[in-house]
């Protein structure tokens, strides 16, 4: 059930996961850094669907993937809770989203797991039908 697609466009519950973990390194992880690193950087979009495909994420062990989105979700959160006022002020450009500060970063995080969770929840109602 956890490589169960809906249909080739929707994710598994593990490639939910695994996007989640990827965001989180390569999206996250590296506009923190560039954010703190770098003067206003021009911070790149995460491509989620065309990653997922690339890198098979349905082959994925959803155990070992749910414990590296967990250990990458706890260091940007340490990481953004270390920061004071003036790094957190500290903003660059995001492509398709526009200005983007560290401080904005939390707030974008839960957007995106409020959504994730969302899809998670109904592609779990839908394997229940299925099993009925």
């Amino acid at each position: 059930q956890l490589h169960w697609k809906p249909s080739t466009s929707e994710f598994s519950l593990v490639e939910h996961v695994c996007h989640l973990r990827d965001l989180e390194r390569e999206g996250f992880g590296i506009r923190i850094e560039r954010l703190l690193g770098e003067q206003n950087p021009v911070l790149p979009d995460f491509d989620g669907s065309a990653i997922a495909l690339a890198r098979d994420y349905n082959s994925s062990d959803f155990q070992v993937v749910l414990d590296e989105f967990g250990k990458a979700r706890s260091a940007n959160v340490a990481r953004l809770a270390a920061l004071n006022a003036s790094e957190l002020a500290r903003s660059g450009t995001q492509d398709g989203v526009g200005p983007v500060s560290l401080g904005d970063l939390p707030g974008k995080m839960r957007e995106h797991d409020e959504a994730h969770r969302a899809e998670i929840l109904e592609l779990l109602g839908r394997l229940s039908c299925a099993d009925d």
